[in-house]
């Protein structure tokens, strides 16, 4: 955890991040601000993946710590398919769905939790698997060539190290 202080906020904000090394890009993963409300009680916001997922009231230090423990032990969903592994044009339904973060695609109904640590979660897979649909349908049918040629190798090795790297 790396704590950071901002001008004009009253509070501050906790944040864990993530490299992804094929591209040496920093995300922000985890994120807790606990900002001073009224009569001493701390207003706790919890973030993963840029997704509210828990509100409190905080009234003392170990409460705090312990928002703080949880956060760090919650398994972060991994996201339907990297960017740079999708080489096709998409649907508009797919481009509804789907919204980038970090260079990967997540579902738009991601809450950036999964129930295993580097598993997407139940929505990113089902993304997933429709981006796989999509990748074996040809934009343009070309005579004496089947979608499983181009698919099974490149796209099948990339979903399998986008699994793989939390």
């Amino acid at each position: 955890w790396a704590l950071h202080e901002f001008p004009g906020f009253v509070g501050v904000c906790y944040v864990c991040c993530e490299l992804h090394a094929a591209t040496s890009e920093i995300r922000i993963a985890r994120t807790v601000l606990f900002n001073c409300g009224s009569e001493g009680v701390v207003q706790c916001k919890v973030h993963i993946l840029g997704k509210l997922v828990e509100e409190a009231d905080i009234v003392s230090i170990e409460q705090a710590e312990d928002v703080l423990r949880r956060t760090a032990g919650i398994p972060i969903c991994c996201g339907a398919a990297e960017v740079t592994s999708v080489s096709f044009g998409l649907t508009r339904g797919l481009l509804t769905q789907s919204e980038i973060y970090g260079g990967t695609f997540f579902s738009v109904n991601c809450a950036g939790k999964s129930s295993k640590e580097g598993q997407p979660c139940l929505r990113c897979k089902y993304l997933r698997k429709a981006l796989e649909t999509r990748m074996c349908r040809p934009q343009k049918k070309i005579p004496g060539q089947s979608c499983t040629a181009s698919y099974s190798t490149d796209y099948e090795l990339q979903i399998a190290n986008s699994r793989g790297r939390h």
